[in-house]
């Protein structure tokens, strides 16, 4: 669950940071019309927000997993569906922290990451989350929930701002070349 809502927050955050690229990127796949393309650019990244900040707190896990398999099978069917057509794209979704050319290892990480959210959909189990903290809160396993919860979000954190400090230093870069 943190790993998953770790991916989701650090793939939302370039593309909060730089709305007009991630929407250029979704018109070179060609497969939404443009103003669906427009609509989809515009709220996908807070969408992601919205399931990394679900699962990183543990609240309604299963509802927030079950909208991020949507998600990732949504963006399975972009890329199978840009490799069939012969487009070398490259995926951006990480900004400058990780890029690779769409293609099979695209479409395997995103795959394990399917299977990731549809098991913790059909967890029936309770999982370390702000709400076990507080209803365990005097036991081992409450702080240890506390202590995974805000170490990762600690390091969720860092690494967005990294790749925000990234982006901004490269879009400086090229402006002053420019």
């Amino acid at each position: 669950r943190l790993f998953l809502g770790a991916v989701f927050l650090l793939s939302a955050v370039p593309k909060i940071v730089r709305p007009r690229q991630f929407a250029a990127e979704v018109n070179r796949y060609e497969i939404l019309p443009r103003s669906l393309a427009s609509l989809y650019s515009l709220t996908l990244p807070y969408a992601a927000l919205g399931v990394a900040i679900m699962l990183l707190s543990g609240l309604e896990t299963r509802w927030t997993s079950v909208i991020a398999a949507a998600m990732l099978g949504s963006f399975l069917i972009a890329v199978a569906m840009a490799m069939r057509r012969g487009r070398k794209l490259t995926c951006k979704c990480f900004g400058l922290l990780y890029r690779e050319q769409v293609g099979w290892s695209t479409q395997v990480r995103d795959g394990i990451l399917l299977a990731m959210a549809v098991y913790l959909a059909l967890q029936l189990g309770t999982s370390w989350s702000v709400i076990d903290l507080f209803r365990q809160a005097d036991t081992w396993r409450g702080g240890t929930a506390l202590g995974l919860n805000v170490a990762v979000i600690g390091v969720v954190f860092s690494l967005s701002a990294l790749s925000i400090r990234l982006e901004r230093e490269k879009r400086t870069a090229s402006g002053a070349v420019s």
